[in-house]
């Protein structure tokens, strides 16, 4: 049975929405996802993968694959990662490939200031044989399905030391066409995206990171989240926050080894969508190998 998904939704979602809900708490996990100026700060090799299935429910949701890699190089004020990202919204699937190239300069003994270009190519293909039309004269529905490639290129700055980042990348600075497609205006939209945190240590044991994500995207609303997590014997963090608009977050992680970490974040609606769907899963996993390390010292926290 063909999906039940107008193409007006279908279109808000893939240029909206998805972007402001679908990568939503992968900073929680690894900032390489939401700032390329991340690269390396890890000070080793580190490769990690996220699988979001978001609004459990909703017929033609978007569900969400990413996978990122980055280390510093031999040369301590340099970096290099690649993101990969897969994302499928009703007749959308969205495939993008990016490298990052970071450049880093030490402030102080724990702290530095981070630049990074990311370049690559993002691929769009719609099926538009699995919409139903509510108008059979709708040209749309005549398209079949189409792909398109276009580029991709962000900017991105970070500062971070032992107790503390804050950031802004600046994403789709191509604005390439989607869709080449009569009568649509379908474009990439300029994506901007401000996170920062601080965190209080209360004892050997316990310690407070409240942080906080803004992220604007022309033609949509102004995303916000307030965030609070709390690491014990710096192991294990456990985390809560809100996001403006839609709902409530919650999110545990665990370093299992000094190599291994693995985590998962659950966020479901308080607005009018949660009588639609049963909420938002996340999967994390990230391992850092013992090559390329760096004599930079890592904040440890973030």
């Amino acid at each position: 049975m063909k999906k039940l998904l107008l193409i007006g939704c279908c279109c808000w979602l893939a240029q909206a929405t998805a972007q402001q809900q679908g990568l939503q708490n992968l900073y929680f996990f690894d900032l390489a996802y939401v700032n390329a100026a991340y690269a390396g700060h890890h000070d080793a090799l580190s490769a990690s993968t996220i699988l979001r299935k978001q609004w459990v429910g909703f017929n033609g949701a978007p569900e969400t694959f990413a996978l990122a890699l980055h280390s510093p190089l031999r040369n301590q004020n340099m970096a290099l990662g690649l993101n990969a990202h897969y994302e499928r919204i009703g007749p959308r699937d969205v495939t993008s490939l990016a490298a990052t190239y970071a450049y880093r300069i030490r402030l102080r003994e724990k702290s530095r200031l981070s630049f990074a270009l990311r370049a690559g190519a993002e691929n769009h293909r719609f099926d538009f044989d699995k919409i139903e039309y509510r108008d059979e004269n709708d040209p749309i529905q005549w398209q079949g399905s189409q792909s398109n490639w276009m580029p991709v290129f962000d900017f991105a700055v970070l500062a971070t030391g032992e107790k503390f980042f804050g950031g802004l990348q600046v994403s789709n600075l191509a604005q390439a066409r989607i869709r080449d497609v009569e009568l649509s205006e379908s474009r990439q939209f300029l994506h901007a995206t401000a996170v920062g945190g601080y965190l209080f240590v209360l004892s050997d044991k316990v310690a407070l990171k409240p942080n906080a994500l803004v992220r604007y995207a022309e033609n949509a609303p102004v995303q916000l989240d307030l965030n609070l997590h709390a690491l014990f014997m710096e192991r294990f963090w456990l985390g809560a926050g809100y996001r403006h608009q839609y709902g409530m977050l919650a999110m545990v992680q665990f370093r299992a080894t000094d190599k291994l970490e693995v985590g998962y974040a659950y966020d479901f609606a308080l607005n009018p969508m949660r009588n639609q769907h049963a909420g938002s899963h996340e999967l994390y996993l990230s391992y850092r190998f013992n090559v390329f390390k760096s004599r930079f010292s890592s904040p440890r926290y973030f």
